[in-house]
């Protein structure tokens, strides 16, 4: 006999390329993300929490990414009355649409209430079909503190300008 040698050879250079560019982009993300100022997360499809940046996780009130991941998201940061909401309204809009944008009730681990500004979106996977849930969130407390102060003010001095028997004259001077 004669020997006879076999080799398979098949170029990969081209996946190669394609993994590095992949992780480029998580790179670039991961960088934009943790960098953010605005609170942003993913969990997957049965809502367990899969990431979370560092804003998100101070808004939270959780000490570390760890105390977050795997928690059930609507159960585990909204009260019962949002939690409630994002069950019947958010969640299948969100299925159905791809998106939804919104005020929400946060509350956080260490007690806290936080008014929020949330948009929420699905990621797809290459086939189209849902892989994620993900959540852009602005803590809007102070704004809407300051709103609510001022809609009281206005009433107040409405109220007494309306109610007064007296003539008021009210002078500006523009210089």
């Amino acid at each position: 006999g004669r020997d006879v040698v076999q080799a398979l050879v098949r170029d990969v250079s081209e996946r190669k390329e394609a993994e590095q560019a992949r992780f480029e982009t998580v790179a670039r993300f991961s960088g934009f993300s943790e960098a953010s100022q605005y609170g942003m997360g993913m969990a997957d499809l049965e809502g367990r929490i899969v990431y979370v940046n560092p804003t998100l996780v101070r808004m939270l009130g959780e000490s570390s990414e760890e105390e977050c991941l795997g928690k059930h998201f609507p159960t585990s940061y909204y009260p019962p009355a949002m939690t409630k909401k994002l069950e019947e309204e958010v969640l299948p809009a969100l299925m159905r649409e791809g998106q939804w944008h919104g005020e929400l009730e946060l509350l956080t681990a260490d007690g806290r209430t936080l008014q929020t500004d949330e948009n929420y979106f699905v990621i797809r996977d290459e086939d189209g079909r849902p892989t994620y849930l993900a959540d852009i969130l602005t803590d809007i407390t102070e704004r809407k503190l300051a709103d609510k102060a001022l809609a009281e003010s206005e009433l107040k001095y409405r109220t007494f300008f309306e109610n007064s028997s007296d003539a008021m004259l009210m002078i500006h001077d523009d210089r």
